[in-house]
């Protein structure tokens, strides 16, 4: 069986929007991105009390010819609830050439996660080509929002 999209995840840390570092990424291999092999996400929350603002993270070769991403992104919490949601990630540009290296993008403000326990995020692009050149990776980047 051929894996086109690497579902291991980079990062994996136990989180709560006060981890400076909180970034869970996942790579994605260079033989290009089937529509049919979703990345997957995995984190742990450990605080209900927060506000957290959550960015879409993305690493962009030269080889990705869009000016944008749109993904599919399913978030289940560990009760198993199911978030469905589209999003349009903008990729820069120069002229008519989307710029290689990486794009962070709001996806959510003042979330907060009213499970502890283990998050699961599912991208899907929905790109108009079923297989996509120029992505490496994909991810998130949870911050507090300062808010309670």
């Amino acid at each position: 069986m051929r894996f086109l999209v690497s579902i291991v995840p980079v990062l994996l840390f136990f989180a709560s929007c006060k981890n400076e570092n909180n970034i869970h990424f996942t790579g994605i291999t260079n033989t290009g991105w089937s529509s049919g092999q979703p990345a997957y996400v995995y984190f742990n929350n450990t605080d209900t009390t927060a506000f957290c603002d959550i960015f879409i993270l993305l690493r962009t070769t030269e080889l990705f010819k869009y000016d944008k991403l749109t993904l599919i992104i399913e978030t289940m919490d560990p009760g198993y609830l199911c978030l469905v949601d589209t999003v349009t990630i903008p990729i820069t540009q120069v002229g008519s050439i989307p710029i290689s290296g990486d794009t962070e993008s709001l996806y959510m403000s003042k979330v907060k996660f009213l499970r502890n326990g283990e998050y699961r995020m599912k991208f899907t692009h929905t790109m108009p080509d079923e297989m996509i050149q120029g992505i490496s990776g994909i991810g998130i980047r949870i911050i507090e929002n300062g808010e309670k």
